[in-house]
């Protein structure tokens, strides 16, 4: 057997639970993911799983939907339809390229940005599915998105930040109505409070998967090839990079949805 075949018979010899972290891009989703992998041991991949190759469904980069997916129905069609994917293909994708420092680890833990809006279908193709529904400060999701403005592909007569709202509000909404699925065993995390409190989140995520055996979120963990430091809340130097047209333009957008945002704890001002 290679390696990569070891890899594949031991992970679906063992895997038995599925943690899926669902959240907009840029909103720690693969810091949360890389942390609970380093910290309990358990089976995952190296990358968002939209982006291992051989994966069949469709990426944000093979679409050039880039980070802006949610924010009309053209875009968010080409990434989650779920007419697009083949949900026992990626399954087998990502057990040959998945790894463990506890091989006998029964949990893999996911993340994927686009897969916010393909809860249930995930849900009823993975094994024994739990969720961490995570959002973070739509200001600083907006800080992140707009730092790489110049990746974003967009049509005639669009305004990026003015797209990247749009997208943002998608992205809330559907996570607010992921919340409500009776189906769906998970727990929603925000951003800020597992920068706050670390030790807090893991416990509530324990709680969800006891099978981890343990977590810690405060350590070092390297993220996208950007930085490698302990956790710490980076808002305000997201927020901080927006220019003043940008957060007007933004604040505007935000306050009409003002209760969306309400229901995460986020207030919104002109």
């Amino acid at each position: 057997m290679t390696g990569t075949a070891n890899r594949a018979a031991a992970a679906v010899g063992t895997v038995r639970t599925s943690l899926i972290v669902l959240g907009p891009n840029n909103s720690g989703s693969t810091l949360l993911r890389k942390s609970i992998a380093a910290s309990s041991g358990c089976w995952h991949l190296e990358r968002e799983a939209q982006h291992i190759p051989g994966f069949p469904g469709p990426s944000t980069r093979s679409t050039g939907t880039r980070l802006i997916w949610a924010a009309s129905a053209d875009r968010l069609a080409r990434v989650a339809d779920p007419a697009l994917h083949d949900w026992p293909r990626s399954w087998a994708t990502w057990m040959s390229s998945a790894e463990a420092d506890d091989v006998g680890s029964p949990v893999i833990v996911l993340s994927s940005p686009p897969f916010l809006f393909l809860a249930q279908e995930l849900g009823r193709a993975l094994p024994d599915p739990r969720f961490v529904f995570l959002v973070r400060d739509p200001l600083a999701i907006a800080g992140g998105i707009l730092r790489r403005g110049a990746q974003q592909v967009l049509s005639p007569g669009e305004k990026l930040v003015e797209v990247v709202a749009r997208h943002i509000i998608a992205c809330f909404e559907r996570q607010r109505a992921n919340l409500g699925c009776a189906d769906a065993e998970g727990a929603l995390l925000r951003y800020e409070d597992m920068c706050a409190d670390p030790a807090s989140a893991s416990r509530r995520i324990l709680r969800l998967v006891p099978e981890l055996g343990r977590i810690d979120l405060a350590h070092r963990v390297a993220v996208k090839g950007l930085y490698d430091e302990p956790l710490r809340n980076m808002n305000a130097e997201s927020i901080g990079a927006l220019t003043a047209d940008e957060l007007s333009v933004l604040s505007a957008a935000f306050v009409r949805h003002g209760e969306l945002f309400d229901f995460f704890g986020y207030r919104v001002a002109q």
